[in-house]
């Protein structure tokens, strides 16, 4: 049996977009998104946040850097990739990100006008 490891998220830009520059020559965006949920539905007032980091890369790393501003509604698909290494003490530190491999923009554009959407294979 094949494993599967696909995520979706839809929230909003925490952040400008990031933009380098491997040594390779491609670009990278990093995104940080919020989502947003209720614990309590009958509690409308308390909201639970998570924040997630998004790596973007190539042609649409460089369009969400072009097109993309902090408070801009996003979703993401992608997968889950754990990254290691070592910081200013030498200390091993660990993070998850999501690698996007689709985003499209949510709410933008005249009423009834399809939203962008960029994707790119991302290895």
């Amino acid at each position: 049996m094949g494993t599967i490891n696909t995520v979706f998220i839809l929230g909003n830009l925490g952040a400008d977009p990031e933009l380098t520059t491997t040594k390779g020559g491609h670009s990278v965006c990093t995104l940080r998104i919020a989502t947003n949920r209720r614990p309590n539905p009958d509690d409308r007032s308390q909201i639970e946040t998570t924040w997630h980091r998004v790596k973007l890369w190539r042609r649409t790393a460089d369009f969400a850097h072009q097109t993309l501003k902090v408070g801009d509604p996003i979703a993401i698909e992608g997968r889950i990739q754990h990254e290691e290494w070592q910081d200013k003490e030498g200390n091993p530190r660990k993070t998850t990100v999501i690698v996007g491999q689709n985003l499209t923009l949510v709410g933008r554009g005249r009423p009834g006008q399809r939203p962008s959407q960029e994707s790119e294979g991302m290895g």
